[in-house]
């Protein structure tokens, strides 16, 4: 994904060529949601508060080793029950 700020206005050429490529790059799915992969804000729509659209940051949880041993832990202690 990229981002890009330009400063000042578009001129219509302009703004019609970054149309294109933004639709030639297409998009990325993360999350369930799709991202534009080329973003392109002027200065004022910064300044104004837009944002790029972005995928939320993804939370850390327990390594994968870790998820892997908790588990099988888990599951020991279900067949203990069970028997």
């Amino acid at each position: 994904m990229v981002g890009i700020v330009v400063r000042g206005n578009l001129t219509e050429g302009h703004a019609e060529a970054v149309r294109r490529a933004g639709a030639a790059a297409g998009s990325v799915r993360l999350g369930g949601r799709e991202y534009p992969r080329l973003q392109v804000l002027t200065e004022a729509q910064v300044l104004g508060g837009r944002k790029f659209q972005t995928p939320e940051p993804m939370r850390r949880g327990p390594a994968r080793r870790e998820q892997v041993e908790l588990q099988r832990e888990e599951m020991a202690a279900k067949l203990r029950r069970t028997a």
